[in-house]
């Protein structure tokens, strides 16, 4: 995704330059990431390596929603605190649509540990392993219809998930 961002954000003269770093960043995650993998696996259990995304993930997410343009300035002298004012201002936060991230999240969550642990720590008969895939199953199913909602209001809220996408029959392949 960089490859396609970068391009659009950093002039033709320097884009050698990040590049570069763009590059270097790749290279050096490619040689410590199996390192690191196996020195955790070695001396723990190898699902601590997915806690280390989460500190990493939010850092790059702060980076992005701080850093990146909505869209090309004309005017590179602007003041970071006005682009930071801008990217959480309360119009900003307002197109956020919370209920269908809550939706996503919760059935997500609960379809994956359904899933997991349903023959292993719990039986598939369990009442847990039912709970979680019936509650995550109405989730996802009140995630469609609210994100149906948004797209049909006339609400400032952008849904999660735009709905629009799946007409598109080439788009809605790749996403199967």
């Amino acid at each position: 995704m960089i490859m396609v961002i970068a391009p659009t954000l950093v002039p033709p003269e320097k884009f050698g330059k990040y590049l570069a770093i763009i590059a270097s960043v790749f290279a050096i995650a490619s040689v410590l990431g199996p390192i690191l993998g196996g020195a955790i696996s070695n001396n723990s259990a190898w699902r601590w390596i997915f806690l280390l995304n989460a500190p990493a993930g939010c850092v790059c997410i702060g980076i992005v929603a701080l850093f990146l343009p909505s869209s090309i300035s004309s005017q590179p002298d602007v003041k970071f605190t006005n682009h930071l004012r801008a990217k959480i201002s309360g119009a900003a936060l307002r197109r956020v649509d919370v209920v269908g991230v809550f939706l996503l999240l919760a059935s997500s969550i609960l379809l994956v540990f359904a899933l997991e642990e349903a023959g292993t720590r719990y039986s598939w008969s369990d009442a847990v392993t039912i709970s979680t895939f019936c509650v995550g199953g109405l989730a996802g199913i009140l995630f469609v219809f609210w994100e149906l909602f948004l797209e049909k209001s006339t609400s400032l809220q952008e849904p999660v998930f735009p709905l629009r996408l799946l007409k598109n029959r080439l788009l809605a392949a790749m996403m199967a």
